[in-house]
């Protein structure tokens, strides 16, 4: 019979947590997969992608509204509108992310599929990299450690 609880929505999750590319796509859709797949691949750091695939063992059929009947797809596109929710994608836009994110076909007899946020941020490598070449300096751990008492206990 399944749970009884609400399930959550990973990509207000992903959103959420700050991530910087989040998107979703259907199994089945070729092309809308390639690309958003693609794009993920070419970002810089970490990707969340949700992927809309049917379970014949766990649960069945969840998908077909989409996967089944293009009509209830939302491809997302950058500057130009998504459906009629009123809301101009952008992908830059953390509010225009998240905001899209809550739509579902329950709400608007629709699903949005597509890169919801792509946004630039240096990765966690990169950051470490450069804090690493930070540390280094000209120290010398050896005079360090042979100058004697550091701190003193009272």
């Amino acid at each position: 019979m399944g749970s009884v609880d609400f399930p959550f929505n990973p990509l207000s999750v992903a959103l959420g947590a700050d991530a910087t590319f989040v998107a979703r796509a259907i199994d089945t859709d070729k092309p809308g997969l390639t690309e958003v797949l693609r794009r993920a691949a070419a970002h810089g750091g970490a990707a969340f992608v949700e992927i809309f695939q049917n379970c014949n063992i766990y649960n069945d059929g969840a998908f077909d509204f989409v996967r089944d009947e293009k009509e209830n797809r939302l491809y997302l596109k950058h500057g130009e509108p998504v459906g009629d929710t009123g809301i101009t994608h952008d992908e830059t836009d953390f509010a225009t992310a998240f905001a899209l994110s809550r739509v579902t076909y329950e709400t608007h007899g629709a699903v949005p599929l597509g890169v919801f946020r792509d946004v630039p941020r240096d990765s966690y490598d990169e950051l470490l990299t450069a804090q690493l070449e930070n540390a280094k300096g000209d120290g010398d751990l050896g005079a360090l450690l042979g100058s004697g008492d550091t701190w003193a206990i009272a």
